[in-house]
């Protein structure tokens, strides 16, 4: 069976992550695996060993790592001796790529994730190892994966050789993001949520590249718009599996208030802001007819941050905002929601947001970035970086939509998923490109 050693910058909860289980998961099968993680960040590492695959972590300073911590790591690919050699980001395909090369005559495959690298959003560390690995991109990577048609682009022009460059996009499992009433059910019921709300939401992470700001001016707008006008209430069409969802439905029973944390589907208030469960600082809405449209942010550092409550107070939406901070069961949280949002500003590849937000049957508005028009296609909208009235307008389209022609947005989103981007889709291409190299 031959060996396939997977080498990754960290283990964060982040999109290269979450396609390297996925993909660990479909090749345990056909290949003896192994995973180094250079950072000591773990959050995803139990679902790795989950998958009963060796995992390293070597706890190395990406930035400055010391002669001992690098000497670990090729003692660690030589004991190993992979057939093939792939590294995950920057530091992973630097550090990584040139270990393997000194430990190994395997080939090497690097992967790109990004698709900006401008100095005004990349800091100079970065930068600094971006100028190397273009330099060393000649000689070390047999291939180059890139994530995104705009990361193949963008490294191209900073001097990565393009014809070794392939776009492999990422991939879902379409079992574990799928349509599903029963958990869009229990998470609206958890959040409090009726029938009639209508629910836009925001997988992510607090970060800048996110532009938090331009979804909660964007809330603005559409709040202003609404409040002078009739919309068709909320709700998501589920082709005869359910025509509604009953805003009686009882809680999960996986609730335990006394923890602080979300696994699965539980749920657990004091993670959420205070005041009505998470709905906010005010608590629910007494007339759901005057404020149907609610706003969900998911993500790490968006519960407790006082920028963005400050953000949000300030457009006067205190009591339509819920605050989820970071939770495990995002397939949940995407049936739960009538339209998702990513309101990125720069440097996504290809946003898994998006991608398994469709994969749930929940259309999509996005920003122009990275590959995300390609990905939704004619399923959704695109709109302008950093453009809030744009976005809010196509929020407002969907928003007036009747529940019957959302549906079918959805279905149409999730069947372009399925076609273009499911695991078997993309596997293939994957393992072409390691029989190449074998």
């Amino acid at each position: 069976m031959p060996r396939l050693l997977h080498i990754i910058t960290g283990l964060k909860c982040g999109g290269a992550e979450a396609v390297l289980i996925r993909l660990l998961s479909e090749l345990r099968e056909d290949y003896e695996l192994k995973v180094i993680s250079l950072s000591p960040r773990t959050d995803r590492a139990a679902a790795i060993r989950d998958l009963d695959v060796p995992l390293e972590v070597l706890a190395i300073n990406p930035s400055l790592p010391s002669p001992l911590k690098l000497y670990q790591l090729y003692r660690s690919i030589r004991e190993f001796d992979p057939h093939l050699v792939q590294t995950w980001m920057y530091h992973a395909d630097l550090l990584g790529g040139l270990a393997a090369r000194l430990a190994t005559d395997a080939p090497v495959i690097w992967s790109l994730r990004q698709s900006n690298i401008d100095p005004e959003h990349t800091s100079w560390s970065t930068r600094l190892v971006i100028r190397i690995c273009s330099f060393l991109s000649h000689y070390i990577p047999e291939k180059i994966i890139s994530c995104s048609e705009a990361g193949k682009k963008v490294h191209a022009e900073k001097g990565y050789p393009i014809d070794k460059i392939e776009v492999v996009p990422n991939a879902y499992d379409l079992d574990e993001f799928s349509l599903d009433p029963q958990k869009r059910n229990r998470v609206r019921s958890e959040l409090e949520l009726a029938e009639e709300d209508f629910l836009i939401g925001y997988v992510a992470r607090f970060h800048p590249q996110k532009d938090h700001r331009n979804f909660v001016e964007a809330a603005k707008i559409l709040s202003q718009k609404s409040s002078n006008s009739s919309l068709p209430p909320g709700g998501r069409n589920f082709a005869g599996e359910q025509n509604s969802i009953s805003r009686a439905a009882g809680k999960s029973k996986t609730e335990d208030p006394g923890k602080g944390q979300v696994r699965g589907l539980e749920y657990f208030p004091n993670s959420l802001p205070p005041g009505g469960g998470g709905l906010g600082w005010g608590g629910r809405s007494k007339d759901l007819n005057k404020k149907r449209v609610k706003f969900l942010l998911c993500g790490r550092g968006t519960d407790k941050n006082h920028r963005l409550r400050e953000w949000i107070a300030e457009a006067g939406l205190k009591d339509d905002f819920l605050l989820l901070g970071e939770r495990a069961d995002i397939p949940a949280v995407n049936n739960a929601l009538d339209l998702a949002t990513m309101t990125s500003a720069f440097g996504e590849g290809f946003p898994n947001v998006v991608a398994e937000a469709m994969a749930c049957a929940t259309p999509c508005v996005v920003t122009d970035v990275g590959d995300a028009a390609k990905i939704i296609a004619d399923t959704g909208e695109v709109v302008p970086i950093g453009d809030p009235e744009a976005l809010a307008q196509a929020w407002q389209k969907f928003c007036n939509m009747p529940p019957e022609e959302r549906g079918e947005s959805g279905k149409k989103a999730r069947e372009r998923i399925k076609e273009n981007y499911s695991i078997e889709a993309v596997l293939s291409q994957f393992e072409e490109i390691y029989k190449q190299l074998r």
